[in-house]
């Protein structure tokens, strides 16, 4: 009998694939490991629940200045990534300016490759 041999190509890993990001947060808030909405996530930062925040590119300038203020008080690394509407497609709901991982090891990952898109964009 002849054995058929099954070649595995190696593809390298998605990292700097802006859609790994989303699909990632997608899996995250199904598992409930999401909040999203600004006063909820003030809320989780103040309460030490949140591990990562996530900041639309496009949210109001107040936005992000109260959210990178409150999260940097209480050591909560912040994420500038994607625009509003992604977000809240990602996360199924409308328009979300910010998010907060509540999970440690979703938001390590979700920096890690956040943080490998952005190298890619300031590399081009």
């Amino acid at each position: 009998m002849n054995r058929q041999t099954r070649t595995i190509s190696k593809t390298p890993m998605p990292g700097a694939d802006p859609l790994a990001v989303y699909r990632l947060l997608g899996l995250a808030r199904r598992a409930g490991r999401v909040i999203s909405g600004t006063e909820a996530v003030h809320k989780a930062i103040r309460q030490h629940q949140a591990r990562l925040v996530i900041l639309a590119e496009d949210a109001a300038e107040r936005t992000i200045r109260q959210v990178q203020q409150a999260a940097e008080n209480s050591h909560v690394p912040v994420a500038v990534f994607g625009d509003k509407q992604q977000i809240g497609h990602w996360t199924g709901t409308m328009n979300r300016a910010v998010i907060a991982v509540v999970d440690t090891h979703f938001a390590l990952r979700l920096q890690e490759l956040a943080g490998q898109v952005a190298a890619v964009r300031q590399e081009a």
